[in-house]
C-alpha cells in the first residue's frame, strides 16, 4: 500500500466555484488522508481558484494508483489542472553561480541540514572560483565560461547612517536570504505558474 512516512502535496487550479475547499478536503478525508497544510488563493479578475494541500498518507485506505484515478475523475468534474508530488519524489536542482560564495554557501549549508528536500547533482559557473566549495560538498562542478550575463538585483532599505561595510553586508544578506527562500518555495511545491502570473503559497 503506502509507506507510513509518506506525504503528498496536491497543487490544483480551476475556475472558481462554491465549496471547492470543502469538496477537496472531503475527498482526501474519505480516503484516509490527514491534511497538515492548506493554502488557497482566488484570482478575482480571472475568476480562477488555486490551492495547495499537503497531507499525510499514513492511514490511506486505498493504493496511490486508485487515489489518482479517482481524483482524476473528481478533477474533471470541476475542470481542474492538477498535479500530486509525493515525499519520495525529490526535486533535482542544478545551481548556477558566479564568483561570490555567500549564496552558494547558504544553500549548501541549508541542504546539509536537510532544510531543502532536494538533490543537488551539479553546480554550474561561468568562473572557476567556487570549484573548491563544490568539492567540499562532493558535488560535481562544471565550468561554462560566458562573455555576457544579465543579473537581476534585489534591493533593501538603507539609511544615511549605513557605512560602506553595512551596505556590503546588507546586500549579501539579502541576496542570500532571498535566494534560499525562493529555492525552498520551489522544492516544497509552493510555486504555481498560471499564464503570465505566478502564484506563491506561503
Amino acid at each position: 500500500m503506502i509507506n507510513n512516512s509518506e506525504k503528498a502535496t496536491l497543487i490544483l487550479s480551476c475556475p472558481d466555484q462554491k465549496g471547492l475547499v470543502a469538496r477537496i478536503s472531503q475527498f482526501i478525508f474519505l480516503r484516509g488522508g490527514n491534511i497538515i497544510d492548506l493554502d488557497e488563493h482566488v484570482d478575482n479578475d480571472e475568476k480562477m481558484f488555486f490551492i495547495r494541500v499537503e497531507c499525510e498518507m499514513n492511514d490511506f485506505n486505498i493504493p496511490v494508483e486508485r487515489f489518482e484515478n479517482e481524483f482524476r475523475s473528481f478533477a474533471a468534474g470541476i475542470n481542474a489542472d492538477w498535479k500530486i508530488k509525493y515525499g519520495r519524489d525529490k526535486a533535482r536542482i542544478a545551481i548556477f553561480v558566479s564568483k561570490y560564495d555567500h549564496c552558494l554557501q547558504e544553500i549548501l549549508w541549508r541542504h546539509g541540514k536537510n532544510e531543502l528536500d532536494a538533490e543537488i547533482p551539479i553546480i554550474i559557473s561561468n568562473h572557476d572560483d567556487l570549484r573548491e566549495v563544490a568539492g567540499q560538498y562532493k558535488i560535481p562542478f562544471h565550468l561554462f565560461p560566458v562573455t555576457r550575463v544579465n543579473i537581476n538585483q534585489s534591493v533593501i532599505r538603507i539609511t544615511h547612517k549605513d557605512s560602506l561595510k553595512d551596505l556590503i553586508r546588507k546586500g549579501r544578506d539579502l541576496e542570500r536570504l532571498v535566494l534560499a527562500h525562493a529555492l525552498e518555495l520551489h522544492v516544497n511545491n509552493r510555486v504555481l505558474r498560471h499564464g503570465n502570473k505566478t502564484i506563491i503559497f506561503e
